[in-house]
């Protein structure tokens, strides 16, 4: 199976040269190779403004970290606006994934998150990837290869959200994800975020900070 992984700092390398990576004998990827920095574009860090909801984002971190705090405080949430004007809204992605600590769910708020963030996570990734030409194109161009985040000093972790976008713009049926964990493969299911991945279900004493 093709494999490409990707984070926000990637190096410029072929396809199926990247860390980890591997290619399907017969699988063609001469276009995707000609995109310069094409993994970086898969990243929620990378900058490209697009509208969700109304407001224009500057990344697609702010655009799920807002989503986020604005089950505690939507008046907060307002500063990962473009629209807003702040230093956050102007900042890049690592900027808006701090910013996740704004304010403190609260066990409800945070359970109610944990049900909704999959579809929130697939709804801006179509906002950016359908409404940016290189986007999507980028995200095309991987045609049916497994798409991975990893980075150090995090697990490696396959994108299902971007998965089902890609199926979706392209008028596939969504894949499923799958029940059982393969050899080698971690169990952690990320959002797309470059460090902050979204461990298994377990019980939580504390409200996320």
């Amino acid at each position: 199976m093709t494999k490409f992984f990707y984070y926000s700092k990637s190096a410029d390398k072929p396809p199926g040269k990247g860390a980890n990576e591997s290619l399907d004998d017969g699988d063609d990827y001469t276009e995707l190779k000609q995109v310069k920095n094409w993994r970086k574009i898969l990243s929620n860090f990378h900058i490209g403004e697009f509208e969700y909801n109304s407001h224009r984002y500057r990344t697609s971190e702010h655009a799920f970290q807002c989503q986020k705090i604005a089950l505690a405080d939507p008046v907060k949430a307002k500063s990962f606006h473009m629209e807003s004007g702040s230093a956050l809204s102007k900042g890049d992605g690592e900027a808006a994934r701090k910013a996740r600590k704004l304010v403190v769910l609260t066990d409800s708020q945070l359970k109610e998150w944990n049900k909704i963030k999959h579809k929130v996570m697939q709804d801006i990734l179509k906002c950016k990837f359908t409404q940016s030409e290189e986007a999507k194109k980028v995200l095309l161009l991987t045609k049916t290869a497994e798409l991975w985040h990893g980075t150090r000093g995090v697990p490696n972790s396959r994108q299902w959200d971007l998965e089902r976008v890609r199926n979706e713009i392209t008028n596939d049926e969504p894949i499923e994800q799958p029940r059982k964990k393969h050899k080698g493969e971690s169990t952690v299911t990320s959002v797309n975020t470059d460090s902050e991945p979204v461990e298994p279900k377990r019980k939580r004493k504390k409200p996320e900070q």
